[in-house]
């Protein structure tokens, strides 16, 4: 059975991953420029894509499945990190482009921890 902690963090970090969805979706409302509004899709895509992995890990029962599931949505936590600058370049409201980096922040800074 995996740990109700690392099961804790995931869950957390999942929360995290929709708020910054749903801030990238009001980013996405407000977007008039097309080039920018389709950049903004594909980084939703990318968000969703952590979001199924973090739901996948929470359902496995198997301890070694498990841990290799954790160390992989380390190395995609790790990704978004690398992705940040780019997404305040492409969303043009300051204070959408921080809530959405901080709220990945907040789901990197949880999984790193596992």
């Amino acid at each position: 059975m995996p740990d109700t902690n690392k099961l804790q963090n995931i869950t957390d970090a999942a929360v995290a991953i929709r708020k910054a969805q749903a801030s990238l979706m009001q980013a996405s409302r407000t977007c008039t420029d097309p080039v920018s509004s389709a950049k903004i899709t594909a980084e939703y895509t990318h968000l969703n894509s952590m979001f199924q992995q973090l739901q996948h890990a929470l359902a496995i029962t198997d301890d070694a499945a498990f841990n290799a599931a954790t160390n992989l949505l380390k190395q995609s936590a790790e990704s978004f990190q690398a992705d940040e600058d780019q997404l305040k370049a492409i969303i043009g409201d300051v204070k959408t482009a921080a809530s959405v980096v901080g709220y990945i922040e907040q789901a990197v800074s949880v999984l790193m921890t596992m």
